[in-house]
């Protein structure tokens, strides 16, 4: 329709930002934090649980991918 273009606009810009922690929550190498998180882990047990880079891309594939696919539909809501 006319004059939804900067609706359009906005809802896509808000899409984009929330895409992005989300997958940079998914992935050890993404962010600084997530290195220093499991340093932390590991340093506090003793080296008794180490988390490798498949170790939490598996865990975080499901609720990663069930966010990325709610998001859209939580921001349309938010902001129809």
């Amino acid at each position: 329709e006319e004059g939804t273009s900067r609706k359009i606009g906005h809802y896509l810009a808000l899409v984009n930002y929330h895409t992005n922690p989300i997958t940079s929550a998914m992935f050890i190498t993404a962010t600084a934090p997530n290195p220093l998180i499991v340093k932390l882990i590991a340093d506090a047990t003793g080296a008794d649980i180490s988390i490798t880079w498949g170790t939490w891309a598996l865990a975080a594939l499901l609720p990663g991918l069930l966010c990325i696919a709610l998001m859209p539909l939580v921001i349309y809501a938010v902001y129809p």
